[in-house]
């Protein structure tokens, strides 16, 4: 009975993990090549050295740049590389009216080099075109752009995962425990000249098996 309501339970929340599984892994995929795809799809954030013995401008210099190109703004946190400067800023509060201004952008991205201004954008907002794609990507990744709720959902996911891993790993033993690692051991091979059934089915088993302890601490990760 406990063996059959397992096999139940792997087959069911496996099923209702797959799209959110699919969905994460392509867009992680994605996200491993970030910046080179950003370099790809919005070229203009991007700035080349001017020349070779050229220097950086220190943070604080980039920030009065930041504020000065768009006087309405306050800049926060920093991501300074050697080809781009990206501050996440904020809107300044109108002095006349109390009331914060209303930007249309709450990231900016300036030339390291020179402070000049590359360009800016609301991050993951795609009615900006596809400078916003890849921060999209990130969001669809994180959150499924649903904010708390979707991290909470993906959360879920992965707790149900990790549980999975473990009956799972269960489920390969053999229903008779004498002589348990002979018994044991065809899970671990796959029978190429077997039926298409078998097959698939040894290939899903002994893939698990292999693979288990890098799908725990990939799940594992997600929790943490």
């Amino acid at each position: 009975m406990t063996r059959k309501f397992f096999v139940w339970l792997h087959r069911w929340v496996g099923l209702l993990m797959t799209v959110f599984l699919i969905l994460v892994g392509l867009t992680g995929s994605l996200l491993a090549f970030n910046t080179d795809l950003e370099k790809v799809i919005s070229p203009q954030l991007f700035a080349a050295k001017p020349t070779p013995d050229a220097k950086q401008l220190d943070l604080a210099t980039l920030a009065e740049k930041a504020e000065a190109a768009e006087p309405h703004i306050r800049v926060g946190y920093f991501s300074v590389g050697p080809e781009q400067a990206a501050m996440a800023v904020g809107p300044r509060t109108d002095l006349v009216t109390g009331n914060p201004y209303e930007i249309s952008f709450d990231h900016i991205f300036l030339d390291p080099w020179t402070g000049r201004e590359l360009g800016h954008r609301k991050n993951a907002e795609l009615s900006q075109g596809l400078i916003n794609l890849m921060p999209f990507i990130y969001k669809l990744h994180m959150n499924l752009v649903l904010g708390e709720w979707g991290a909470w959902v993906l959360g879920v996911v992965a707790v149900a995962w990790t549980l999975d891993c473990f009956y799972a790993f269960y489920l390969t033993f053999p229903v008779v425990f004498s002589r348990f690692f002979s018994r044991w051991k065809p899970a671990w091979k796959i029978k190429w000249a077997a039926s298409a059934y078998r097959l698939n089915f040894d290939l899903h088993r002994a893939s698990g098996l292999w693979l288990w302890p890098l799908l725990y601490l990939c799940m594992v990760e997600r929790n943490v």
